[in-house]
Parts: structure tokens; sequence; C-alpha cells
């Protein structure tokens, strides 16, 4: 692929047979044409037909630039993106989750003003100004903004929110050891801080997920204070961070 202004989008699945066909129908209304973007759809040890769903996807839309990685173990939301960045070769990658919580046509709206703008040493995020997700939830998010932006001096008014896409050089400066979770992306941000990457929010809906269950909601408070307690880890264990590169 062209390394002229290009991006790889990669989609986490795990346990998401459900929402794929969906996925595929959004992907192909938003992406059909754009030669510049591979999307990347990751399966995530899935236990179910995730894999199967995924490769009929692939099938049924060949005028998409489709790569498939199945993983055989599930590495956690952040694990499956690490992976996936050692072998991305366009300009800027980013990512979603495969839940349809946030849309590929959101994506667009992030890569149009990266295509658009002459962005040097930038992270591009959205920023949920619109959130159906329900009001505790977005109640803990603020929270957890909140903290991020106190403690770890991220100036995000929405450390959560997808999708995120990175330059190609970010990706070779970042350590191996970053969490396997959805903290990822707190580091990420924290970690680019410190490189003195710029941050670009641009506003985004957050939808429902479409179909199926989370996999966290039924721990959700005991996974709320492990978010509260890993922002001062992750202060502690990068704040003198320097890339090798």
């Amino acid at each position: 692929m062209s390394n002229s202004q290009s991006l790889s989008l990669i989609i986490p699945l795990w346990n998401e047979e459900e929402n794929i066909g969906r996925l595929g129908t959004e992907l192909n209304n938003v992406f059909l044409g754009k030669s510049s973007v591979q999307i990347i759809l990751v399966n995530n040890g899935s236990e179910d037909s995730t894999i199967y769903e995924l490769n009929k996807l692939k099938k049924n839309y060949e005028s998409l630039n489709i790569l498939i990685v199945d993983l055989k173990s599930n590495y956690g939301y952040g694990g499956a993106i690490r992976r996936v960045l050692s072998i991305v070769e366009t300009t800027w990658a980013g990512w979603i989750p495969g839940d349809l919580q946030i849309r590929p046509v959101e994506v667009i709206k992030l890569w149009s003003y990266i295509s658009t703008n002459d962005l040097e040493q930038t992270v591009v995020k959205g920023i949920r100004l619109t959130r159906e997700d329900g009001i505790l939830n977005g109640i803990v998010s603020l929270i957890y903004t909140t903290m991020a932006r106190f403690v770890l001096g991220v100036k995000t008014r929405d450390v959560n929110a997808l999708p995120k896409i990175i330059p190609i050089d970010l990706i070779s400066k970042l350590p191996k050891d970053m969490r396997d979770d959805f903290l990822f992306d707190t580091e990420l941000l924290y970690i680019s801080k410190k490189l003195d990457y710029k941050l670009c929010e641009i506003p985004v809906v957050w939808f429902k997920r479409h179909k199926g269950k989370s996999s966290w909601m039924h721990k959700r408070f005991r996974t709320y204070l492990r978010c509260f307690i890993e922002i001062f880890k992750i202060k502690k264990e990068r704040r003198h961070y320097v890339s090798k590169n």
C-alpha cells in the first residue's frame, strides 16, 4: 500500500458474531472507493462464530481493502490493538470496537480532517458530545476524564472516547509492555503527551451496543475502581518515559 496519507483502521472483535453483518454494511457504505484506507478486522480469540462471519464479510465486500487477523487467544482490547500496530504500513493507524458503539461514519469525520490538514506529531481522537450508553456511564466517564487531566496532565475532554488515530512514527516509540485492556487508551495518551505529541479532539456520536452484551457489565463497579487506581500507576510507571527510538 502507498504510504501517501493512508489509514489502517483496526477493529478488534471478541464474540461479536451478531454485529458483523451490520458492521460490514456500514464499512461498505463509508469506505467503498477509499483505497487509502485499509480495514483490519481482528478476531480476538472469540469462542463463537466471529471468525466465520469475518471471512464471510470479506468475501461479500471484495471491493473493500480488508485484512483479517485471527488471534487464537484473547489478548484484551489493548493487547489486540498493540499486536496489529506492529504490522501497520500506512501513515496513520486508528481503532474502534466491533460492537458498533462507535460507527464507521464517525471514523471518516476524523480521517477527513487529517486528510485535509498538515498535521505533525498529532494524535486525533473523538469526543462524545452525544452518547446513548446511559447516564451512569457518562458520569463515571466524566470523573475518570477529570482524574486523567488532573493526575496525568492529559488535556482531553473525554479520555476513553474513540476513534483514536495516531501517526505511524508514534507506533515505533510506544513501549512494548503497555496495558492489554482498555486502559491502553489512557496510557497511550499519557505517553504521547510525554513525547510532545499534540492532541486534537473531534465531536462524534456514541451509540448503544448494537447487539450482544458488554463483557464487563457484570463487573462494572470493580472495573471503575480499577480504572481510578490505574491512573496513578500509569503516572508512576511512565512519568520519566523517553522513547529509545
